[in-house]
């Protein structure tokens, strides 16, 4: 029997395995191998029709982390608009991936990556009930692909019944992945199911005109979408609950309740979070939907064991876990310093906090030597802290991302070194306190790599040059009083969810790298029976962009489709700009949302503030006037640089001069595109900008006393 971890019952106690260095073996590039930017290039080759089963295979082939891998398909696979790419689609080539032609496919990746960490393997008997329930996905899938692939009229298409064919099969074979007495395996294998179900119908949808899929079937397939993702939801939340219990009731239980969250966490929640931006498609029911690229931060945390020296009169100093988790995302950390001599006497952490701010968190006392401070950069961060003991005597090392290490203290050995999983780093070390008052074990809390305090929206993608939609968690904001963020856990959207104080407002910072109109909503949970009405303002410096009273309906019995379950409440988006869209300017605003009547106290719960950019940079008459021939230019647009290929429509009035627009970098001249004069219309659809422009221009070089104009639109491509 494994011993419990006293420390497993905290809210986000995801705490590592000691096998769980066998798994991380598998997801760090040793040899220099950047998977993440592979699977960027084959989707970027995907959208441009150019896929092949080699570059796959090579994917799988490099043993990449499982998590890693299905995550990154995730992002890329539903981040292109509907109705654009290739005719043959995003799910077909996917197939190839999860089913390549040579062994292992993802299904045993996944299956031996469990079984690593957990240290229990499935039976001959279930496992071959698994391989033949994916075997018979995989001979329909292979049917799907093939009409795909050799379809020449979709007038005579049966794709459709294909499609729902395949879709029932789903239904009735994944509830057979929840393997009661598999816990640990029954959520990531039954999320990978769902994962593959949920990309059939978006697929199926995206390309019905292409496919040849009726008006029927599409409306099926978009009720059936829209259904599942909550069904899910509602699925992997239980199969958490009920197999935490069995694990917490059972003492014979081979693998802890921190070895189950943890795995439940990275290879079920995490790609369970995403699931709602597969719904692109707006209804009566549900008109907030993810149309685009989509980011949605996940400010959650994973712990590693807790390592070092521990004597059982030992006792967690103020950084335990199972009380800090309660406390708001607190920052990025940017320094760590010791005090070390036989023991490590002293560890102090400094978090960047964004927008100028800092804190520092000290424990143990000043006894011992001062070692230098060590300075931890984004391009470089700290992804493991580890005790390096002989008893009584303790060092501590510290690993960075970039392969180098660094020790205070003694250079002892280790038990097990502690590194943070594929694309995390370390977010916060907590010191757990021993009896002679050193610094002696840690838990290292992880978080993803690319979460900054910062809230940045308006920025395009590096690789798609998609300007994505930004999801903003409510916890990475402050209550504008300098109270304490009261927040509750909410394992399937990747956050806390801060609950809304009577009398002080929410306010969430947002840094704005495009200046444009945007769509601003809140991902929100009302449990309550009534509707609650707040107070809400957009605010750039002491000016008020918008404000006014806003009414969240109760989310108890949600009727429409379009919602997450949660933990406390079903969650659902609610447009709150007021006009909508609204234009935000460049630079520093925030968002506030202020609960002002106790009838309801306590009963809204905030997820995240989500931020929509409308892909628009001008539209609207434009004019120029130019009676003596000299050159004469109009800014029509100005901001950040952006990346991303441009459509331009438009409609020049009778008897008016011709003119061209321009488009900037600073004051190079990228490109110049011809405006026609005289009643033409013109559209140049989809058109790159060679290395990105901050400013378009309006302009003429020539006589133009009848005047240049007309209506135009510039938007941006996806």
């Amino acid at each position: 029997m494994q011993g419990k971890n006293p420390l497993s019952t905290g809210p986000y106690n995801t705490l590592s395995t000691s096998a769980y260095q066998q798994v991380n073996n598998l997801a760090n590039k040793a040899d220099g191998f950047d998977w993440e930017q592979l699977l960027k290039d084959v989707w970027h080759d995907v959208y441009n029709g150019q896929i092949t089963r080699d570059y796959l295979q090579l994917a799988t082939d490099n043993n990449i982390d499982y998590r890693a891998l299905v995550t990154t398909i995730l992002g890329y696979a539903s981040s292109f608009v509907p109705f654009v790419g290739p005719v043959i689609g995003f799910f077909i080539p996917i197939i190839d991936l999860i089913w390549p032609p040579s062994q292992p496919d993802l299904f045993d990746i996944l299956r031996q990556q469990i079984q690593d960490l957990i240290n229990q393997a499935l039976t001959t008997d279930t496992l071959n009930k698994l391989q033949a329930l994916l075997q018979g996905w995989k001979n329909e899938l292979d049917v799907l692909a093939t009409e795909v692939k050799n379809l020449t009229d979709p007038k005579t298409s049966t794709i459709g019944s294909t499609v729902n064919t395949i879709h029932l099969q789903f239904v009735h074979d994944i509830p057979q992945f929840t393997l009661k007495d598999y816990a640990a395996y029954a959520l990531p294998l039954y999320v990978q199911a769902a994962t593959m179900h949920l990309g059939l119908l978006k697929e199926a949808i995206s390309k019905q005109t292409d496919w040849g899929i009726s008006d029927s079937d599409k409306t099926n397939f978009l009720t059936y979408l829209k259904q599942w993702i909550v069904k899910h939801s509602e699925n992997v939340y239980t199969l958490f609950v009920t197999g935490l219990q069995n694990i917490q009731d059972d003492e014979s239980s081979q693998i802890s309740s921190a070895d189950f969250i943890y795995t439940s966490t990275l290879y079920g929640f995490d790609i369970a979070a995403l699931w709602p931006t597969f719904d692109k498609w707006p209804t009566n029911d549900c008109p907030e939907v993810y149309p685009t690229q989509t980011d949605l931060e996940q400010t959650r945390f994973l712990f590693s064991d807790l390592v070092g020296r521990v004597d059982w009169r030992g006792y967690p100093s103020a950084g335990d876990p199972s009380t800090y988790l309660y406390g708001n995302f607190p920052g990025e950390l940017m320094q760590i310093s010791t005090r070390t001599w036989d023991r490590v006497d002293q560890i102090q952490q400094v978090l960047d906090r964004g927008y100028n701010q800092s804190q520092t968190y000290t424990y143990g006392d000043s006894g011992g030597a001062a070692n230098d401070p060590i300075n931890i950069s984004r391009d470089n961060p700290l992804i493991g802290v580890t005790p390096r003991v002989m008893s009584p005597y303790v060092g501590i090392m510290m690993d960075f991302a970039d392969g180098t290490s660094i020790t205070n203290g003694g250079s002892y050995g280790y038990d097990k070194r502690v590194v943070a999983p594929d694309n995390h780093k370390v977010h916060f070390v907590f010191p757990w306190t021993d009896e002679l008052g050193g610094q002696d074990a840690l838990i290292n809390a992880f978080v993803f790599k690319n979460l900054h305090p910062e809230n940045v929206i308006g920025q395009s993608d590096p690789t798609t040059g998609v300007f994505t939609i930004k999801g903003i968690p409510a916890e990475k904001g402050y209550i504008e009083d300098g109270s304490s963020l009261k927040v509750v856990q909410e394992r399937l959207n990747g956050t806390n969810a801060v609950q809304l104080p009577l009398g002080p407002s929410l306010v969430v910072p947002i840094t704005n790298k495009l200046a444009g109109q945007y769509h601003i909503r809140v991902r929100y949970a009302n449990p309550s029976d009534s509707s609650i009405d707040i107070w809400q303002s957009v605010n750039a410096g002491k000016q008020t962009i918008q404000g006014g009273n806003f009414t969240f309906p109760s989310t108890k019995n949600v009727q429409d489709q379009g919602y997450v379950p949660g933990q406390n409440g079903n969650y659902r988006l609610l447009t709150i700009s007021l006009p909508d869209p609204i234009s935000l300017p460049l630079g520093e605003i925030d968002v506030r949302l202020g609960q002002y009547t106790s009838q309801t106290q306590g009963n809204l719960f905030i997820d995240r503030i989500e931020f929509v950019p409308v892909q628009t940079l001008f539209s609207g008459p434009y004019y120029l006037y130019a009676p003596y021939g000299y050159p004469f230019s109009k800014t029509l647009w100005k901001g950040d640089t952006i990346n991303s290929r441009i459509s331009i429509a438009g409609s020049a009035n009778f008897s008016t001069e011709p003119a061209v627009l321009q488009f900037y970098q600073d004051s190079t001249l990228r490109k110049e595109i011809p405006i026609p004069g005289s009643g033409q219309n013109y559209n140049y659809p989809n058109t790159s900008i060679p290395n990105g422009f901050n400013k378009i221009v309006l302009h003429t070089n020539q006589s133009a006393g009848k005047g240049i104009r007309g209506t135009m639109t510039i938007s941006l491509s996806n």
